[in-house]
């Protein structure tokens, strides 16, 4: 344990919030003998919790010098702790951060969301922000120009993933450099929240996609964040060439990411006379559109995706 004193402290302040109400126990009776004490009594969160009687007392006293994170759960829940209120009892419980965020779910809103959005419409380059199951919170109208219908799509993921405009237009060699990268993404986030449904169905989603379930299968890839990939790149308005992925997460709302895609265009529109020649001046040399059944492409770790 990091500090007795600061977690006694720190306890006693999230109970003393906590009403009676709060947490569905009726009220003291007014003429209740005694001090009245502000929030819970240590008594009644043992009994919320299921704990034995006089556990929190030991807990919030610094006598139970180990603390596990599951005591930890359940004092989030009660306490209705938001991420930064948890990260920091869990600190000061056990002298290191928690292993994910408790609310990876959290969407970027209010105040924040605003000042996000804001950010990415002065950016030149393509921006956006996604949250932790890669829908679109903000995007700017770079952004939104590297899509036929002019407006970027909900989820870009899913767009990388599934879209014959992703596939065959917009993300050059797809079948190998982009694909492979995204599911290795997809797999790492899906695996660190199994309760969460919707990055459960996506990812089942690419198993149950033939094309994809063999790149998923064969690929020997290894992508962790956003950030750093240089990949071939065809944007129906500047040409071809590549694009660089720079990316950061936002502290302050767990899970969402910043994506910029800065394009250098190797083969612009006006000076190749047609699409399909600006496209094929980026894209890289390969034996066939995808990886056939049998046939493991080999590649480097990265560490990129969108």
């Amino acid at each position: 344990m990091n500090d007795i004193g600061e977690l006694r402290r720190l306890l006693n302040r999230f109970r003393g919030r906590t009403s009676r109400e709060q947490v569905g126990l009726p009220p003291l009776r007014a003429g209740r003998p005694g001090v009245r004490a502000k929030g819970l009594t240590q008594g009644a969160i043992d009994t919320l919790l299921d704990w034995p009687t006089g556990a929190y007392q030991r807990l919030e006293s610094g006598r139970q010098r180990r603390i596990r994170e599951e005591q930890l759960d359940d004092l989030g829940d009660l306490f209705q702790l938001n991420d930064a209120e948890y990260v920091e009892l869990y600190v000061l419980a056990t002298g290191q951060r928690p292993r994910r965020t408790r609310h990876p779910e959290s969407d970027v809103a209010g105040p924040s969301l605003a000042a996000w959005r804001r950010m990415v419409d002065m950016v030149p380059e393509p921006a956006y922000v996604t949250d932790l199951e890669w829908d679109l919170v903000a995007g700017n109208a770079a952004f939104n120009s590297v899509f036929a219908s002019g407006k970027a799509p909900q989820n870009p993921m899913r767009w990388v993933l599934f879209e014959q405009e992703a596939r065959e237009a917009v993300l050059v060699d797809w079948a190998t450099a982009w694909a492979p990268e995204c599911i290795s993404q997809l797999r790492v986030v899906a695996a660190e929240n199994p309760e969460n449904p919707r990055l459960q169905q996506l990812y089942q989603d690419v198993l149950d996609d033939p094309v994809l379930r063999r790149i998923h299968d064969q690929a020997e890839v290894s992508c962790l964040i956003p950030d750093g990939g240089i990949r071939p790149f065809y944007h129906r308005l500047r040409g071809g060439g590549n694009v660089s992925t720079l990316s950061a997460h936002l502290s302050g709302s767990p899970g969402a990411t910043l994506v910029i895609l800065m394009l250098d265009v190797t083969a612009p529109l006006d000076n190749c006379g047609s699409r399909d020649r600006a496209a094929s001046s980026a894209r890289r040399p390969r034996s066939s559109p995808l990886p056939q059944a049998g046939v493991v492409t080999p590649r480097v770790p990265v560490l990129a995706g969108i």
